[in-house]
């Protein structure tokens, strides 16, 4: 292996001075000269360039890099490499499967670069794979493991100082995340400190920073502040070089904020960044069925939830949990409260088991008292437990309603909505429609009765606060 490559190996290592830029760019530059030779056969070289990729703002040519080659010239490689340096290629691989939201396969290369380095006695990789193994794991929801191994690491690095290196920065995440659960905000504001000292400067090391601040600011309630710091990330000079599961997570947040804030057409509008990962562990149909509820739109929120619950077997759990929540509330806003029931006790069971168990971000807490209260009834001894293991001492966020009255609008209203917020005139909507002026006249004088709007304008500014209604595509007809 040559030197660039070696020196990228030890990157994640305790102790190890931040990656030259020579060397990076020695190592791709070699990529391309060398693909098809026996030096680019060999797996860490294969992993190393990975990294490389990773850490250049190309998570998505990482991921493609690991998946088509990483793990099976690993598995070959079995026997050939030491198990040092297959303890370093996981890792590798663990850390781009993270980074762009592919928890289960970051999940088992970390694992495997655990065992690797236990069979090398390599406690600075043992350090280095406990740290990614806990945090894929807290980001999954698996929060009661996390929080097992992430112990496991500490207890490794604290007595060598390794706590406070750069590459600790994997478990300081983990640890947050499971910190947000118990809504110790002077622990993550500590561990923030550390990560703004140490977390190093590249762009990884920026959005990890960027999202653990966000964290802290969502234990705060500074919903303001979690917007600003948001855009920074999405829209910022970082936004297109960020991993994908920075920018999906940070855009989620921004929404959750501004549910808070009663503005569901933000909400709404900040989910055009990214989308859900890849096991949605960053889930975008639940983002989008908070706004629902705040609308009065349950269906809808039943709706878009749908493939998660029944389609989707590798949701990641953290989120699905958040999912059943919501599928609750939808329920019981339609008068069917059996099913409101289930939903709400299989979240709650399910947040029991792993550690979930926190704030309900974006969701008013009056119609979750009601559902509890009925499972305490239902399920007594259960509930008592859910109550004993939730945080105390801290005051769980409520989200206003919208500063406005939720309009429901007839299917040909809606779509007359979404042709009044595109930028032609009356009489060319007329023309697209193939319906008389007058016709469209009077529908918008209807709707405008509805949106309790005067102007065209005002009408277009009511709309866009929900959201709901987009600008429509030429050619759709009226229903």
């Amino acid at each position: 292996m040559d030197a660039a490559a070696m020196l990228i190996r030890d990157a994640g290592l305790p102790g190890q001075p931040p990656v030259p830029r020579s060397a990076i760019d020695t190592l791709l530059g070699d990529r391309f000269r060398v693909v098809g030779s026996r030096r680019a056969t060999r797996s860490p070289y294969r992993s190393a360039t990975a990294w490389c990729l990773l850490h250049s703002g190309r998570a998505k040519d990482a991921l493609e890099l690991a998946e088509r080659e990483g793990r099976i010239s690993l598995h070959r490689a079995a026997g050939k490499n030491t198990p040092a340096d297959q303890s370093a290629c996981y890792a590798i691989l663990a850390e781009v499967y993270f980074f762009n939201g592919w928890l289960r396969e970051a999940i088992a290369c970390a694992s495997s670069a655990k065992d690797y380095a236990r069979e090398a006695g390599h406690e600075g990789r043992l350090f280095r794979a406990q740290g990614l193994l806990s945090a894929a794991l807290a980001w999954s929801g698996e929060i009661n493991r996390a929080a097992v191994i992430a112990r496991e690491a500490r207890e490794i690095g604290e007595p060598r100082g390794w706590t406070n290196d750069s590459a600790a920065r994997p478990l300081l995440m983990a640890e947050i995340l499971v910190l947000s659960r118990r809504a110790d905000a002077a622990g993550i504001a500590g561990i923030c400190e550390t990560l703004e000292r140490n977390g190093g400067r590249d762009v990884i090391s920026r959005g990890v920073t960027r999202f653990c601040t966000l964290v802290l600011k969502s234990v705060e309630q500074d919903n303001r502040q979690i917007v600003a710091t948001a855009r920074l990330v999405t829209h910022g000079s970082d936004a297109l070089l960020s991993p994908p599961c920075i920018l999906s997570a940070v855009a989620s947040m921004e929404a959750v904020a501004h549910t808070h804030l009663g503005e569901p057409g933000a909400a709404l509008a900040a989910l055009q960044v990214g989308g859900s990962s890849h096991d949605h562990s960053v889930c975008y149909p639940l983002l989008e069925a908070t706004v629902y509820l705040q609308l009065k739109e349950f269906r809808k929120a039943l709706e878009v939830t749908d493939h998660c619950v029944k389609q989707q077997p590798d949701h990641a759990v953290a989120s699905l949990v958040s999912v059943q929540l919501r599928r609750a509330l939808a329920y019981e806003g339609l008068g069917l409260s059996s099913r409101a029931d289930v939903a709400y006790s299989n979240a709650n069971h399910l947040a029991y088991e792993c550690g979930l168990l926190s704030g309900t971000l974006g969701l008013s807490r009056a119609p979750l008292q009601v559902l509890f209260d009925r499972m305490a009834e239902n399920e007594p001894e259960f509930a008592a437990k859910v109550t004993a293991a939730l945080p105390t001492n801290y005051e769980y966020p409520d989200r206003p309603g919208p500063n406005f009255e939720p309009f429901q609008l007839t299917e040909r209203e809606s779509v007359m909505a979404g042709w009044l917020m595109t930028d032609l005139t009356l009489p060319e909507i007329a023309q697209e429609l193939t319906v008389s002026i007058n016709t469209v006249k009077s529908q918008v004088r209807s709707l405008y009765r509805k949106l309790q709007a005067s102007s065209r304008e005002e009408a277009v500014l009511r709309l866009e606060r929900t959201g709901l209604y987009r600008p429509k595509v030429y050619g759709q007809s009226p229903g």
